[in-house]
């Protein structure tokens, strides 16, 4: 039987990450997003504080890092943030065979695209930048310039990220099945809706 996975997309600040839990909480499923890091770094015998500098960051020919140790399953002579996309691809893949689970980032939609043993449901969730500000001050404590500054570098980062990787806009509605504003609706009425939409895969 196929597997049911939900990729999300986010926006910093847009409440992404959060709505993931809540989904993954009330399915009963695994949650995965900074643990995939971890798994990469298992799966090829890295550090993983090696990997963690680079994830959700296009490659930087100008900022080249070759991977210099790992195992058989690290492509040598790649950069970390190569490497870091192919074992994380990897884990996700593995993932989608085992179980149902919520995927957070990483260009879980793109990476899951043909697979035939599991059914994918791919969310973005976005917000207005003044929400996103908001958001991020008051969960790091932090003034409204450096939250913009944040937002604006980090959603930078993974829209390269997610563009090099797969050849779509990444805050194009038309590149997933479900787009969310978080600023319109509550995130219990969003739980509620991608709950639903997930149990009819």
């Amino acid at each position: 039987m196929a597997h049911k996975i939900l990729t999300i997309g986010r926006q910093l600040g847009s409440g992404g990450r959060e709505l993931g839990e809540r989904v993954a909480e009330r399915l009963g499923v695994p949650f995965f997003d900074q643990n995939l890091i971890s798994m990469a770094a298992e799966r090829g015998d890295l550090a993983e504080s090696y990997l963690a500098r680079f994830d959700e960051k296009k490659h930087n020919p100008w900022m080249y890092e070759m991977v210099t140790g790992g195992n058989k399953h690290v492509p040598k002579g790649a950069s970390l943030q190569e490497a870091l996309f192919k074992l994380q691809g990897d884990v996700i893949r593995h993932i989608s065979k085992k179980t149902d689970a919520v995927i957070i980032g990483r260009c879980a939609d793109y990476i899951l695209r043909e697979r035939t043993d599991a059914k994918v449901l791919s969310v973005f969730v976005s917000a207005p930048m003044e929400a996103c500000i908001e958001r991020k001050m008051e969960q790091k404590g932090i003034t409204e310039k450096e939250a913009e500054a944040l937002i604006k570098k980090v959603d930078k980062d993974r829209r390269k990220y997610y563009e090099f990787h797969t050849g779509k806009d990444w805050s194009d509605p038309e590149s997933y099945d479900v787009y969310l504003d978080s600023s319109k609706q509550s995130m219990e009425e969003m739980t509620e809706f991608l709950v639903k939409r997930f149990e009819e895969l």
